[in-house]
């Protein structure tokens, strides 16, 4: 994305503009250089500190941030995904585990921003997923 808004994201990191720090929140308009109007760019905190709380507690910030702004529809890059210090399936799991956790899916519809390779990993993942929410009585139950 930094390479389609011309590097502003680069530059404003420079500019000390942009947080890196966990739970920092940015709002950026597109300008048109993108179908969306606006992107929110999250921090994530030092690469070496990334772990599976640092990924929920962004993608909360993330589905609390859209119910502010009044949100549905999104373009999402899962957290730690463009650094790669996930891969595709674990971060798909861990995404839809905090959706259900959150109760947050109801209406949004959310597209991941993913090559074709990581998309075909994800896809069973998804799948799974949505089959138990479209048929929640074929879910096997934890006693």
């Amino acid at each position: 994305v930094d390479w389609r808004m011309l590097g502003q994201f680069s530059q404003r990191l420079m500019d000390g503009q942009l947080c890196p720090e966990a739970g920092a929140v940015l709002k950026q308009p597109s300008n048109g250089k993108l179908t969306q109007s606006s992107l929110l760019i999250m921090g994530l905190g030092p690469r070496a500190h990334f772990e599976r709380n640092v990924f929920s507690a962004a993608i909360h910030q993330l589905l609390s941030t859209m119910g502010d702004l009044g949100l549905k529809d999104i373009i999402v890059s899962l957290p730690g995904r463009m650094e790669e210090l996930i891969d595709a399936r674990t971060a798909m799991n861990w995404f839809l585990a905090d959706l259900d956790s959150y109760g947050a899916s109801d209406g949004c519809v959310f597209q991941i921003a993913e090559d074709w390779d990581a998309q075909k990993e994800m896809a069973p993942e998804m799948e799974r997923w949505r089959l138990r929410h479209l048929i929640p009585e074929l879910t096997p139950s934890v006693d």
